[in-house]
């Protein structure tokens, strides 16, 4: 398709999101992700954070029985 040189970045930019959102969102105490300034705690951010990459299988199989 020729568009290689616009999605070459892209690999790193989600590495660097994966690791911004393990660094700020998952709460290593708690073992569960934790979101905006209330810090609110939902199904759907756990699940989403796994199925995304930023937990680890462990961590998200600990946040969903949390």
């Amino acid at each position: 398709m020729g568009k290689e040189n616009e999605v070459k970045e892209i690999p790193a930019l989600v590495k660097r999101m994966t690791a911004a959102a393990s660094a700020n969102l998952y709460n290593k105490q708690t073992g569960l992700v934790e979101s905006g300034k209330d810090k609110q705690i939902s199904y759907a951010s756990q699940v989403w954070m796994l199925l995304g990459g930023v937990l680890t299988n462990t961590e998200g199989q600990k946040a969903l029985t949390k």
